[in-house]
């Protein structure tokens, strides 16, 4: 499947309806504790832009969403608008996922979710990795800060 990323297709329905004043389907700012990211065990996919399925703490005992939001602590640099490159933003700041405990796990994809209550809230955006990558045991998903989660809107 080809790697995509981006928002999800709910999302960008739901910013559309919200920018020409829809108030059906108007999307919801995130609360002041931002987003939280996600792991995925398969790809969104660039032409469906949905469906991917998450881990579990019933596959990944120690699996928990990792806050990255609006705060400092937590949050993204975003770029001024550039001509023919668009806007580029990115994690100014490392998220690590706690270590996989239970089995290995597979890494298709990262999602950024608007709860950190696992199987629950939206899934506003996502990066689809061009390879799945093995999380064994013991080892732990890594997001370093301007390289980790980049994207460019345009």
């Amino acid at each position: 499947m080809a790697a995509g990323s981006g928002f999800t297709a709910a999302a960008d329905a739901s910013i559309s309806r919200t920018i020409v004043g829809v108030t059906s389907g108007a999307y919801s700012t995130p609360s002041t504790n931002g987003m939280y990211a996600g792991c995925f065990n398969t790809q969104f996919t660039a032409a469906a832009k949905a469906g991917a399925t998450e881990w579990t703490t019933a596959s990944d005992g120690s699996y928990a969403r990792q806050q990255m939001g609006v705060s400092t602590a937590f949050g993204w640099s975003i770029a001024a608008y550039v001509n023919s490159t668009g806007v580029v933003w990115n994690n100014s700041n490392t998220i690590t996922f706690p270590a996989v405990t239970l089995n290995n796990q597979s890494l298709a994809a990262l999602g950024w979710i608007d709860v950190v209550t696992l199987g629950s809230g939206n899934i506003n955006f996502f990066y689809d990795l061009s390879a799945a990558l093995s999380v064994n045991i013991g080892s732990n998903v890594i997001l370093n800060p301007s390289t980790g989660a980049v994207f460019t809107t345009y």
